[in-house]
């Protein structure tokens, strides 16, 4: 007996979870190179590094979802053509892998970043961003730990090479994303910011069947297109300035395909010292996501951070209100990390989670 629709419905299961939406975060504002490729280079300095490390689920599968991320961009100031404002330019690079379920199903990309950043207005911060990311994914699946019918020894294993006919284990694609940002960051009032992204938009196809095998076409008809959807992204916040602290308010909504995702939170950051140089930071939030074609409330999370000079820490903690929550240890653990270099002899940069 074949067991070819077997296979196939165990990777559509792996292929509906990728097509329905990407790997996120929790510190999504932490990740500014995956969550808007217009961010690239907005910040007050010249270089920043980052990098998190996502653990979900651990303790309630065998395993557990990880993910990582890191990336490095660089911003160049200038004047432009009239010398009044201060134009900016920023290109970056990052990298991400996700790894998900028993069969170890595998996203590793690498992505090269580049944004405008027009002055608005002179002797402000005031500017409004276009970026876009160019970049190329590679997808996989250990089907070494995939056990079928005729491999089973007959005694206690299965160790015996399979007749199945099996595509190759792994495909690449290039992959696009732009986007647009509009942020106002006055040092010591009010500050905003709001952008939009697209990413895929070219929606590559997902099938392993479809992108090789030896198959007849009954045997292609059972499989289901996996082109995988555009992701829309909307995301803002305020900075709000108090006598002893900062109020950050986010929110972020993210459509793809059938699937949503909503996540509003507020964090806060409380400094150290009268330099303003170290500070604490702690926040939480509510994310939200469709489930059986309903909005539900899906995670509550916390953060703990810190902060020294230009180097910042952030753990975070997210707990399943889902049912999946009956499991033991049901969230989700995020460390993050960012440093952000600074021109010459420059102060006043002020980085916030």
């Amino acid at each position: 007996m074949r067991l070819f629709a077997v296979l196939s419905c165990i990777l559509s299961l792996f292929s509906i979870r990728l097509e329905a939406q990407d790997a996120s975060f929790s510190q999504y504002y932490a990740a500014p190179l995956v969550l808007n490729p217009s961010l690239t280079g907005l910040f007050d300095g010249n270089y920043r590094l980052q990098g998190i490390y996502r653990d979900q689920w651990r303790g309630s599968q065998l395993n557990p979802m990880k993910t990582f991320t890191s990336g490095v961009d660089v911003r160049f100031d200038f004047q432009n053509q009239f010398g009044r404002y201060k134009d900016a330019v920023g290109v970056g690079v990052n990298f991400i892998r996700d790894i998900a379920g028993p069969f170890q199903l595998s996203t590793t990309g690498m992505f090269i970043h580049g944004a405008f950043h027009k002055s608005l207005k002179n002797n402000e911060p005031r500017y409004l961003s276009g970026g876009f990311s160019f970049g190329v994914i590679q997808r996989g699946v250990d089907v070494a730990s995939l056990d079928f019918q005729d491999s089973f020894n007959g005694v206690n294993s299965f160790d015996r090479a399979t007749l199945e006919s099996l595509p190759a284990n792994n495909f690449t694609f290039l992959d696009y994303s732009l986007g647009i940002n509009y942020t106002y960051s006055p040092k010591k009032a009010l500050g905003y910011s709001f952008g939009i992204a697209a990413a895929h938009l070219d929606r590559p196809e997902q099938s392993f069947y479809r992108r090789g095998g030896n198959f007849t076409e009954n045997e292609l008809s059972l499989i289901p297109n996996a082109d995988l959807p555009i992701k829309y992204a909307i995301h803002a916040h305020l900075m709000i300035p108090l006598n002893q602290a900062e109020l950050s308010p986010r929110i972020n909504f993210i459509q793809q395909g059938a699937t949503f995702l909503g996540q509003a939170g507020l964090n806060i950051r409380i400094p150290m010292d009268k330099d303003n140089t170290k500070a604490i930071h702690w926040g939480g939030w509510l994310r939200s996501a469709n489930q059986l074609e309903k909005i539900s409330l899906s995670d509550l999370g916390i953060l703990l951070g810190y902060q020294m000079d230009t180097f910042l820490l952030g753990l975070s903690y997210d707990y399943n209100l889902l049912k999946i929550s009956s499991f033991k240890t049901p969230g989700t653990f995020e460390l993050s990390i960012t440093y952000f270099g600074t021109y010459n002899n420059n102060t006043g940069l002020c980085p916030v989670f």
